[in-house]
């Protein structure tokens, strides 16, 4: 697809703001329109607040969705191809719960659907993996998939601070959502690791049956802990396929000082993936943002073109990888089976998967339940 490209862009945030600066700079991609919220935010002749306006347009080749949500963004990307157009999108989390779908209806209606910014913002992580998998089969992956728990956990680490008061920080920067569950909680971190296993390996869990832990009950005596035995606490996504069994997590988890993703710093993201002949590689950089984000967009438009599939199915159920895990605020009584060793603040566990640690976690009265695995 050649220069005189036209483009709908769907959303008009900070990442849709993002991609029009790039294309507008160029000159040689057209934005026929642009989809704002409401007539009140239409401020120029190629915005409009009727979606159909873009959706039905026979002009328009490749549709760039930034709206995030599941709903309307769902149904406009497959309203989209089912009129004839391809697809670029940055939402991971609508993504990640319909790719099944979207990914059908790209073989059956020869669309293409490419989601680069949607894990790793500027990063050009999809596109490595698929690149390695023209060779190699890639056998697994972690990484710091979330930049905004990065933060707080390099910021808690440098000064000391508790989680509330970084969290504020991060919020007042804009590096944290006024609702920051998703990051907090995990869950973004979930959804880039279903599409990961998605580019990496061609199955896709569902991401509610994905067992995830976020860093909402951290304290700084757990990073001290950490310190104390030459580890720094990483909130990690980690999957592998073996033997035909896909597993995934995310989770704290305390690497060791000298590998890589200890050195991940604030709003940065870092991934690893190993494969076959290639070993191990790595990959850091801004994992979200404006332009960073938006480079990936582009970065997927002009790449239309080239040829582009990815063959996903339903992953089954996920299989269990156990981990030594540090926990710190819940009952000993139900956690007495996986008990290992008591420090008195905390425990240590045995060898245990981290659907069966859940299961086991009740708070002390007062308290806010933290885990962390113990990479070995």
């Amino acid at each position: 697809m050649a220069p005189g490209l036209r483009v709908g862009l769907l959303g008009y945030g900070v990442v849709g703001r993002g991609v029009a600066q790039i294309l507008d700079a160029r000159g040689d991609v057209e934005i026929r329109k642009i989809l704002r919220h409401t007539p009140d935010k239409v401020t120029e002749a190629r915005m409009t607040a009727n979606a159909d306006e873009i959706l039905d347009d026979p002009d328009i080749d490749v549709i760039i969705e930034c709206m995030g949500g599941l709903e309307p963004a769902h149904t406009y990307v497959m309203r989209a191809m089912q009129a004839g157009k391809h697809v670029v999108t940055a939402n991971k989390k609508m993504l990640a719960t319909h790719i099944i779908e979207i990914a059908a209806a790209c073989e059956t209606l020869d669309k293409k659907c490419r989601f680069e910014a949607c894990v790793g913002g500027g990063i050009p992580w999809i596109h490595e993996i698929l690149h390695i998998r023209r060779i190699d089969a890639v056998t697994s992956f972690r990484g710091i998939f979330n930049g905004t728990t990065n933060y707080i956990l390099t910021r808690m680490t440098e000064e000391h601070a508790s989680f509330a008061e970084v969290l504020a920080q991060a919020q007042a920067m804009g590096f944290a959502e006024q609702d920051p569950t998703d990051d907090v909680d995990g869950f973004d971190a979930r959804y880039k690791g279903v599409l990961t296993c998605a580019a990496a390996f061609g199955r896709v869990p569902d991401p509610e049956e994905v067992p995830t832990f976020g860093i909402r009950g951290i304290a700084p005596c757990d990073l001290d802990y950490a310190r104390v035995h030459g580890r720094v606490i990483k909130l990690v996504a980690r999957g592998s396929f073996d033997g035909g069994r896909l597993a995934l997590t995310v989770v704290p988890t305390m690497v060791r000082e000298k590998d890589p993703l200890a050195s991940v710093h604030d709003n940065f993201n870092g991934m690893e993936a190993e494969s076959t002949t290639l070993g191990r590689s790595f990959y850091a950089g801004q994992g979200a943002g404006s332009l960073p984000t938006a480079h990936a967009m582009v970065q997927d438009l002009l790449s239309i073109p080239h040829p582009y599939s990815i063959d996903v199915h339903p992953s089954g159920k996920l299989a269990k990888r156990p981990a030594v895990y540090y926990v710190r605020g819940a009952k000993r009584g139900p956690l007495a089976e996986l008990t290992a060793q008591d420090t008195g603040a905390a425990i240590l566990t045995k060898p245990v998967s981290l659907q069966e640690l859940k299961e086991h976690l009740v708070p002390e009265e007062g308290q806010k339940v933290f885990a962390a695995e113990i990479e070995s």
